[in-house]
């Protein structure tokens, strides 16, 4: 095996009332699997005919701690991988599959510990850490998974309204990546709900939903020397793609999914669509380079279109991560080749496009400024280049 596929949806946001269809799209029938949005889902992704290993859900399969719609939400996610023949299954729960205020309910976690299947894995001592340490380690044979439960305090005082990670279980997950215990594979997942860096960007609001410690979180993870990671979380329903904080050569890769199928709020609305996402990871780039390395395909739904490639500025449909060549080196190799010449084409262009394939989507820009300041006139699509010219 020399690639790996993750699918990722997030935020289900999934009920069996109807009443809450200003909420979200994906209503189900109650005492079936039945879901227009969710059939429709399936069909699409059938169709990609990719061979996915893993599916990764960040967590909010229900919506505002709905028991029904958290049980209809996770057999949804069994079906998709029973569907398109997937081996293993990655969830975590988010800030609506707790009861998260005061109520009725005598426990914030109490109904999705005992929900069929079991959550988050069939593995009863995985279960029993991951709900007694807020944490738990997961792995495979290329990659380690740290799932951590960053709605774990919900339920006391007003901690719906962020995410956190205790600083002793910071300290407890270091500790741990340090012993004899953890075993380095080619990368390690960190998967959790809440965001660890602050997303003002999204909404051009100050960020108070963003898991508290999660900067530190960051940090240890950074410092633990095992390997390249990758953090995959949800909860704002805004994706993007780029690089954590580090004062050492390899930082993470953080990858924000949006929404499966929340009806998004009116600030962001017109930004983004509900969407899912496939995640490449070349696994021998990742070992030669010492980083993560590989691509990314996003898709999008609205009314007019259905399901269909993502035309977001903010998330296109491919991309990618790793690259460790900088775009003004790209542009000099450019300028390089359009020595003598018009124009170059996608075939003269054939060994510099094979590292842009791992440029994120503001590596890709920022190459493109550079050639618009040194008068080059480019055409692409997605992040391939299909010709460049000179305009002086």
């Amino acid at each position: 095996m020399d690639k790996l596929r993750f699918l990722i949806v997030s935020d289900l946001h999934s009920s069996v009332n109807t009443e809450n269809t200003n909420d979200s799209r994906l209503i189900f029938d109650a005492g079936s699997q039945s879901s227009e949005h969710a059939d429709a889902f399936i069909d699409f992704a059938k169709n990609l005919n990719q061979n996915i290993d893993c599916l990764i859900c960040p967590g909010d399969i229900s919506n505002k701690g709905e028991v029904e719609g958290f049980s209809a939400g996770w057999k949804f996610l069994h079906k998709v991988k029973d569907d398109l023949d997937i081996e293993h299954l990655l969830c975590v729960p988010g800030n609506h599959d707790h009861q998260s205020r005061p109520g009725d309910n005598f426990s914030a976690i109490h109904e999705i510990k005992f929900v069929s299947p079991p959550f988050p894995t069939s593995d009863l001592a995985i279960n029993t850490q991951f709900w007694g340490w807020h944490w738990s380690h997961v792995q495979f044979e290329n990659y380690n998974v740290i799932k951590l439960n960053s709605s774990a305090y919900h339920g006391l005082n007003d901690e719906y309204k962020h995410g956190r990670v205790a600083i002793e279980t910071v300290n407890q997950i270091s500790e741990y990546l340090k012993s004899d215990n953890f075993e380095e594979k080619k990368f390690n997942l960190l998967l959790c709900h809440h965001h660890p860096v602050k997303m003002e960007h999204v909404d051009e609001n100050f960020d108070s939903e963003v898991m508290e410690g999660g900067q530190m979180l960051l940090k240890e993870l950074d410092g633990s020397n095992v390997g390249p990671w990758l953090v995959v979380h949800g909860h704002k329903h805004f994706a993007s793609l780029g690089y954590g904080m580090t004062d050492r050569s390899t930082p993470p890769v953080i990858f924000s999914a949006g929404s499966l199928g929340a009806n998004l709020y009116p600030k962001i609305k017109d930004k983004t669509s509900n969407q899912f996402y496939i995640l490449c990871i070349d696994l021998q780039k990742t070992l030669d380079e010492e980083c993560l390395v590989g691509t990314f395909e996003a898709y999008s739904w609205n009314l007019r279109n259905g399901w269909h490639n993502s035309k977001s500025n903010h998330l296109p449909h491919k991309g990618g991560f790793g690259s460790s060549v900088k775009p003004v080196h790209i542009m000099k190799q450019i300028k390089t080749l359009l020595q003598g010449n018009t124009y170059i084409n996608s075939n003269d262009l054939a060994s510099i496009q094979e590292e842009i394939e791992f440029y994120t989507p503001g590596q890709f820009q920022e190459l493109l400024d550079k050639m618009k300041k040194n008068h080059l006139r480019v055409d692409y699509d997605g992040n391939q280049i299909l010709e460049v010219a000179n305009n002086e």
